[in-house]
């Protein structure tokens, strides 16, 4: 069984991978589903498994606030890059 922490660093380093292979001068049409299976498995490894540690973190009662909380906070942070970077 592989640790929470090692698959969520796992997915930021396989989206800083996507992001650098879309850098590259060479990128082409062939790229193109390379990079969406990519986005997608980054982002299987980190959503869900940010939820899960949370949930280990948190007070049974105070879990569904607490998850509410962080999906609030990590959206907020999705749309203001979105705006920003577009």
């Amino acid at each position: 069984r592989v640790p929470r922490w090692q698959v969520f660093l796992l997915g930021h380093l396989l989206l800083t991978a996507v992001y650098v292979t879309l850098l590259l001068p060479t990128a082409g049409l062939w790229l193109v589903p390379v990079v969406l299976i990519g986005l997608g498995a980054s982002s299987a490894a980190t959503d869900g498994v940010l939820t899960a540690m949370a949930s280990a973190v948190l007070p049974r009662h105070q879990r569904g606030s607490g998850l509410g909380l962080l999906a609030t906070a990590t959206n907020l942070g999705r749309l203001a890059a979105s705006l920003a970077f577009g």
